[in-house]
């Protein structure tokens, strides 16, 4: 795989190791999905199959432990981004999360910006 369209794999796989600016909580195990999303562009990973394992991974069937678990990893890419953890109303919190998710996943899979779609109850 040429080094641009690795470089531009890892940029949309969204790799951040804390989780963000109102209270910088750090990913501990962050680590592992970063060296998830390398092992993809050395080994040449088909990009249709990246993107399968980032969004379905725990849901793909795998038969070793090792493979399972690396599967699961690759999932990371749901939980990373921005996360509010100053947000006092639960599912406030959990809606955004969700938000954040389909924006992120629909702008890389897609090339397509849907959160400007979602409706926002008038306050």
């Amino acid at each position: 795989m040429p080094l641009a369209l690795g470089v531009l794999r890892y940029a949309v796989a969204r790799y951040v190791e804390s989780t963000g600016p109102s209270r910088n909580v750090p990913y501990p195990h962050a680590w592992r999905y970063r060296d998830d999303v390398i092992d993809a562009v050395n080994y040449d990973v088909p990009y249709d199959r990246f993107v399968r394992e980032q969004i379905a991974g725990g849901l793909l069937p795998a038969y070793p432990t090792a493979e399972r678990d690396r599967l699961l990893t690759a999932t990371g890419f749901l939980a990373r981004g921005v996360k509010d953890v100053n947000q006092r109303f639960k599912v406030r919190f959990v809606m955004d999360n969700v938000d954040e998710q389909i924006d992120a996943g629909t702008r890389w899979v897609f090339g397509l910006t849907v959160s400007c779609a979602v409706s926002r109850p008038q306050v």
